[in-house]
């Protein structure tokens, strides 16, 4: 799949350069692959005061300097482009990222580091938020990264507040999708043989039409697989057709596993089941 980097975004004046490097000079389209671990985040305020909806998931990428392959914790607007809101080392500990993000993002739009101090603060070896306030001291008063650190520090009691929200929005999401999977599962077959693979549906892709050698009321639904490869599924079962239907809605922009019957083409699934809500 491919994610947008704005050239005078966060991502692209903080992150890419301070944990990879490397900075874009113009708008870029990055190709990324081996995508895992989806978790998506609802409604969220950004600095402007947007609400939006955002996903984490990690992946790989090709480094523009270095040639070889390296792994990122990508945090992304759902929108058409999958634009970069950040990025950060993969296993890193979120809550020190975020931290390190918005103590970075800080010093920079007050005009204390500009992207090239980060490359030579990531040719150093520099990663930490304590190297960071370390190379912030050859540079700034002790007053002034004290105003640094505590912008960072409101910024993140915004988010951890928002992420609360977002929480108690998830238990009941994930209780929904649990009961509409229950209701919807078909279980003939053993419910179906799985697909290898990791599908993502495709938001606003579900809907209704008409399959089958009867022209069946059928649900449909545009899957997009791990390589950005989209496709149509179908399912014209008519016992717990609406509740599919409704299940297939609800996780829509989520990535999902889904079985066949049989020997049928793998343009019909039977049953889907969520990954990682």
């Amino acid at each position: 799949m491919k994610v947008k980097i704005y050239k005078k975004g966060h991502a692209n004046l903080d992150s890419f350069p301070f944990r990879y490097g490397v900075t874009f000079e113009e708008d870029t389209f990055l190709e990324i692959g081996n995508v895992t671990n989806r978790r998506d985040e609802k409604n969220v305020t950004n600095r402007r005061g947007e609400t939006v909806d955002r996903y984490h998931i990690d992946a790989y990428f090709l480094h523009p300097k270095k040639g070889h392959k390296v792994k990122g914790h990508f945090v992304l607007v759902n929108d058409k482009d999958n634009t970069v809101v950040t990025v950060w080392r993969s296993n890193e500990d979120s809550l020190a990222e975020t931290k390190l993000s918005e103590t970075i993002r800080s010093a920079r739009e007050r005009k204390k580091i500009a992207p090239e101090d980060l490359i030579l603060m990531h040719e150093r070896g520099l990663g930490t938020i304590d190297d960071f306030i370390d190379f912030l001291a050859e540079k700034m008063s002790k007053e002034e990264i004290e105003v640094v650190q505590k912008d960072a520090a409101e910024q993140i009691a915004r988010l951890s507040n928002a992420l609360s929200e977002l929480a108690k929005e998830k238990a009941l999401l994930i209780s929904e999708i649990e009961n509409l999977t229950k209701e919807a599962y078909d279980p003939r077959n053993s419910g179906g043989d799985w697909n290898p693979g990791i599908f993502t549906i495709c938001p606003g892709s579900v809907r209704w039409g008409k399959k089958g050698k009867f022209n069946q009321d059928a649900v449909f639904i545009t899957l997009e697989d791990e390589n950005g490869n989209r496709f149509d599924v179908a399912n014209n079962w008519e016992r717990g057709l609406k509740s599919r239907y409704e299940q297939a809605k609800l996780l829509e922009g989520h990535q999902i596993l889904y079985s066949t019957w049989g020997s049928y083409s793998k343009d019909w699934f039977k049953n889907i089941k969520s990954v990682g809500v």
